[in-house]
């Protein structure tokens, strides 16, 4: 609950669904899925999922048995929306996969002979995703093997509902592998002809409509990671803000926080948050962030200790900040995507490592 926090996080579910909204627009002829694996980025899926199958989306992708059995519990008394777990099936895990009404993403032979074994021993007919790696060498069938896939004996009591792949290298958008991706995409849908083709991720629905194919699958865009490319400017979705503890006027000359990681300047006036890298503001941002008070950009001194921030609030008049005012970390005026370019990271980072001693408001 942390009723006594004095760190905010804001979560405007009118901001995921707009973003839902004009991806679903720019891919008018398929289907627009969520992606909400990590517990909706971070934001927290039991707010967020029921909020999208509110405003009619009704596919979602989730990367664990864990994260799916959640998410059907989430939507128990709201119909039945198809739940796709991306890393597949494994021998034992048969039973609740079909109790939790979860698809599986078939990623290798093993994983469909676990499936098509546990469908025949049941006499049924079993949901499934195929996935074919068509460059990225992650998860998925390789894909010189797709005729291999096509001709399995295990396929017979599969109903194979997508076949899939997913991006390499989406974000250079001329880069050569996107191309060959799409045709090697395009040869194993010639030995699927009858399967609709799910491919383009977020980035990917912007890139093109030739990405688009039957269902898109967008993720880091709906939660306000847009990257800084530009292309889409999500709404923001995540604003994380800290009540000032502590504020002091330096006197003397000297230094601030651990190691002296900054110079303490006389006259200088400084503010102490409670929220470090245990609240997954990570520590490679010391002497390379800012904060923001209302317009004043405030820059972060010294080390990002695990518990406390420590900001420059010179520039603003001493009548207009206080102990107890706070002070906007994440939001508006600093994105997820500038401060994991700060970080040396993407903005998917930034929001899955938001801590959990946060009070949220979630509106």
């Amino acid at each position: 609950m942390n009723t006594y926090s004095d760190i905010t996080l804001n979560i405007d579910l009118g901001a995921v669904v707009s973003n839902y909204n004009r991806l679903r627009d720019l891919a008018p002829t398929a289907i627009c899925a969520a992606v909400v694996k990590a517990n909706c980025y971070g934001l927290g899926v039991a707010d967020v999922a029921p909020v999208l199958l509110k405003n009619d989306c009704n596919d979602f992708f989730v990367a664990t048995l864990d994260e799916g059995v959640q998410l059907r519990k989430l939507f128990e008394n709201c119909g039945m929306p198809n739940i796709y777990v991306f890393h597949g099936i494994k021998k034992g895990e048969e039973g609740e996969f079909a109790n939790s009404n979860l698809t599986p993403v078939i990623n290798d032979f093993y994983q469909l002979e676990v499936l098509s074994n546990y469908a025949k021993e049941k006499n049924t007919t079993q949901n499934a995703v195929l996935h074919f790696d068509t460059g990225m060498n992650r998860l998925g069938f390789c894909y010189p093997n797709a005729k291999e896939v096509k001709n399995s004996k295990f396929l017979k009591n599969i109903d194979v509902k997508y076949i899939m792949s997913h991006f390499s290298c989406i974000t250079v958008e001329d880069h050569e592998l996107n191309k060959l991706q799409l045709e090697r995409l395009k040869d194993v849908q010639k030995l699927f002809p009858q399967i609709p083709v799910s491919f383009a991720n977020s980035r990917g629905i912007l890139t093109s409509s030739k990405y688009h194919f039957d269902m898109v699958r967008p993720g880091s865009y709906l939660y306000g990671v847009s990257g800084l490319s530009g292309l889409f400017k999500s709404e923001t979705v995540v604003t994380l803000k800290a009540k000032i503890l502590q504020i002091r006027k330096i006197k003397d000359e000297g230094v601030i926080g651990y190691c002296g990681a900054s110079k303490a300047e006389k006259g200088m006036r400084i503010a102490v948050t409670p929220l470090g890298y245990a609240d997954g503001y990570s520590r490679i941002l010391t002497g390379n962030s800012y904060a923001f008070y209302k317009g004043h950009k405030l820059p972060l001194l010294g080390r990002v200790s695990m518990d406390m921030t420590i900001w420059d609030i010179s520039s603003v008049p001493e009548n207009e900040i206080n102990v107890g005012s706070e002070i906007e970390l994440l939001g508006q005026n600093i994105t997820a995507d500038e401060l994991a370019c700060r970080a040396q990271t993407i903005g998917y980072e930034i929001l899955t490592r938001l801590g959990n001693r946060y009070k949220r408001v979630v509106r």
